[in-house]
């Protein structure tokens, strides 16, 4: 137990963030080590763009081209890259199927997104070139040798000191 807790993760890949300062805060709180971005990201890297986020489609572009990843976390209806769509719709419990078989999802279990209680939030809509899973909750849109995953729950989305059930959520 005493190497495990002591174990130092090296990341695979560098990581960088663009976005507002909550869920920067958020990020490096839940231990996420990365970068902010100022400028072309290497290839290969990961660019988490949260809300407030500058990147537009074009960047987005070059950096899949580049074999880099993105993970768009919470991010405006018209912001959002590639016909990805929302609509607020009610959310909890998603179904125990398993999840697409993303290489990205790896590890992820139905379980690990689920809410304990119903609550409406901005959910991805099926369009041309989108791949949604875990009932509208992650969308995957794949380009060259990159992949954009978007998700709408953030943590900050749930209010949780208003509603102290979402803590375990």
């Amino acid at each position: 137990i005493e190497t495990t807790a002591n174990a130092t993760v090296e990341p695979r890949r560098a990581v960088y963030y663009t976005g507002d300062l909550p869920t920067e805060t958020w990020l490096k709180a839940s231990g996420l080590t990365f970068s902010k971005l100022t400028s072309a990201p290497p290839a290969g890297s990961l660019i988490v763009a949260g809300p407030g986020s500058k990147l537009t489609n074009e960047q987005i572009r070059v950096i899949l081209a580049a074999g880099s990843r993105v993970l768009l976390l919470g991010l405006e209806a018209e912001k959002l890259p590639f016909g990805l769509s929302i609509r607020r719709t009610a959310f909890g419990s998603i179904s125990t199927d398993p999840l697409a078989d993303w290489p990205e999802l790896k590890g992820i279990s139905p379980a690990d997104l689920r809410l304990r209680t119903d609550k409406e939030m901005p959910l991805f809509q099926a369009s041309p070139g989108v791949a949604i899973t875990a009932g509208g909750l992650l969308a995957r849109v794949g380009s060259g040798a990159g992949s954009v995953i978007a998700s709408q729950g953030i943590p900050d989305s749930l209010h949780a000191k208003q509603h102290p059930y979402y803590r375990f959520s």
